[in-house]
């Protein structure tokens, strides 16, 4: 079932503009930035046009689109193994298109077919009180391990994180 890992072709797909904020390209674009220097990665954000100043120069390959129609024709042409989500609402039209040509993952803990994917990856080990576990995907990745860093955040000392990380509960900006 699983590839070379240098022939996976993995096609991310979020939104980002003014009414839906910025948090899901940011961290799309820093786990495709990761990726794609050991796989065929492509990165799709549904938004507005000026989402590209924060691609553009990157070595990134991607398109930004006005809506979700264009997502289909970009996934026939790319023909990718897994397709990332990250974005709190997404067509059930297109979204069932998708899960029969791929394995689909969720980066984004509110998706309106959270429950429908293959894969979710979480930073939290502590589920939303409304997730109710037994419906969850049966790959569910959970924890501060998982937690997705942008490239130009710097690091806290080691005895701050380690403090932190015994709290019950702990709040992350990405």
């Amino acid at each position: 079932m699983y590839k070379n890992q240098s022939t996976l072709r993995v096609l991310f797909v979020c939104r980002g503009s003014l009414r839906d904020g910025l948090g899901h390209v940011m961290r799309s674009r820093t786990v495709a930035l990761e990726m794609s220097s050991k796989m065929s990665v492509k990165l799709v954000v549904i938004g507005d046009d000026y989402i590209e100043t924060l691609l553009v120069g990157r070595g990134l390959h991607y398109q930004i689109l006005s809506d979700e129609k264009g997502v289909l024709d970009i996934l026939y042409e790319f023909k990718p193994d897994i397709v990332v989500f990250d974005l709190t609402n997404f067509s059930e039209i297109y979204f069932e298109k998708i899960k029969k040509e791929a394995m689909t993952v969720s980066l984004s803990p509110i998706f309106n077919f959270l429950r429908n994917v293959d894969v979710v990856f979480h930073r939290t080990k502590y589920p939303g009180k409304d997730w109710s576990m037994g419906n969850m995907p049966p790959h569910f990745f959970c924890g501060l391990q998982y937690a997705v860093v942008r490239e130009n955040c710097s690091p806290i000392h080691s005895d701050i994180y380690k403090k932190y990380l015994q709290e019950e509960t702990l709040s992350i900006v990405i």
